[in-house]
């Protein structure tokens, strides 16, 4: 396909929202405008933001109203007067592909109703490898009953089924759905390095050079496992280590009583996490759930290796190469003790990691290729038609 395509990309959840599905969508829209396509991404209006506008990086994006349930996590569509008038201007443009992210939300069943409406077979794209907890047992029963609900909904509109990892590709068949390949998450390595803000984490927290840096980037929720991290932090008095927290969410409320050796910093421009992941010594992630996570790559191409557990994509990461110390679980204990050990061997670590990692991360998930291979998909879905 030579020609430009223009895209309609449906996410629940977009930037300044913080999320691997957020920066994910933002990687391959910048890509596919790069690559001469013509992107867009329909999303939920949380923050009240315009309802239609070209962000700075060049992307065309379009949020409908929506209720920002628990905390703009589960975002439900606000049907009325203005968001039907928004969908009748988007029905009034010509489409030639629609990419639905996650089966998850509402907001899906009304991307996949769009692609109908437009004669089109859309692409789901699956970011899980497991069931979303939220930290409740009670309620965790319930959003799991929920999924087989929405998910049997998604099926009826007979869209192709992605994932993007082996893992979440696994996952689908949990919910009888065969899906046909993997777009994984990618990264442009050169670019996300060089993107990265003067901001010096070191000098402004005060880490000298023979203390360890660690670092958490991502949302502050149950399945990080931010909460096992601190309670693991609580372990490291005697040991020369500092934990920096960036992001935000439903937990933001533990950073209020965090150990001396953690600092907190709010969510973080792409760029100032850019430059704290190339600053860090070790990323700390004690994720309990993740389809591919773009936080791990991001760290990859920065050369600094991650304690993760063994979740999602992961090991589609790791590959053979050393990358970091895998987690058996989430455990407070065992997080303490990876951490004694990169503190242990860290200038080892950071310099076979650099040496290696960056060059796989760009060969083994190249931006470019991941965006050619969604393309590609979509002449599958006309096949479909």
């Amino acid at each position: 396909m030579a020609e430009a395509l223009r895209i309609a990309i449906f996410s629940a959840q977009y930037l300044p929202h913080i999320g691997g599905v957020e920066s994910y969508t933002r990687n391959l829209a910048v890509t596919l405008i790069g690559m001469g396509h013509k992107p867009v991404v329909v999303t939920c209006n949380c923050d009240s933001l315009p309802s239609r506008e070209v962000t700075d990086d060049g992307i065309e994006v379009v949020r409908l109203p929506c209720f920002p349930l628990l905390g703009g996590r589960f975002p439900v569509s606000r049907f009325g007067r203005a968001y039907r008038s928004m969908l009748r201007a988007l029905d009034g443009e010509c489409f030639d592909g629609v990419l639905v992210n996650t089966r998850f939300y509402p907001h899906s069943i009304c991307g996949l109703r769009f692609a109908r409406r437009h004669h089109l077979t859309p692409i789901v794209l699956d970011h899980g490898s497991q069931y979303l907890t939220f930290g409740n047992a009670v309620l965790d029963v319930f959003v799991r009953a929920y999924e087989h609900i929405i998910t049997s909904i998604a099926k009826r509109f007979h869209p192709v089924f992605c994932g993007v990892s082996k893992k979440s590709l696994d996952w689908l068949r949990q919910f009888g759905i065969s899906g046909i390949d993997i777009l994984p998450n990618a990264i442009d390595v050169d670019a996300y390095c060089s993107n990265a803000s003067n901001r010096d984490f070191r000098a402004e927290l005060g880490v000298g050079t023979d203390s360890v840096l660690a670092c958490f980037v991502g949302r502050l929720i149950p399945e990080k496992g931010i909460d096992s991290l601190l309670a693991a932090m609580k372990q490291l008095n005697e040991t020369p280590v500092k934990l920096v927290v960036a992001g935000d969410g439903p937990l933001r409320e533990l950073m209020d009583s965090t150990p001396e050796n953690v600092s907190y910093v709010g969510p973080l421009r792409p760029a100032d996490v850019s430059s704290l992941l190339q600053a860090a010594d070790v990323l700390c992630l004690p994720t309990r759930s993740e389809g591919f996570c773009t936080t791990l790559l991001e760290s990859s191409a920065c050369g600094t290796p991650a304690i993760i557990p063994l979740v999602g994509g992961v090991d589609e990461v790791f590959g053979e190469e050393d990358c970091g110390f895998l987690l058996d679980g989430c455990a407070p204990d065992q997080i303490a003790a990876a951490i004694r050990v990169a503190c242990a061997s860290k200038a080892e670590t950071r310099q076979k990691n650099f040496l290696v990692r960056s060059n796989y991360v760009g060969v083994a998930f190249p931006l470019t290729g991941v965006c050619r291979g969604f393309v590609s998909s979509f002449g599958y879905c006309f096949l479909q038609k």
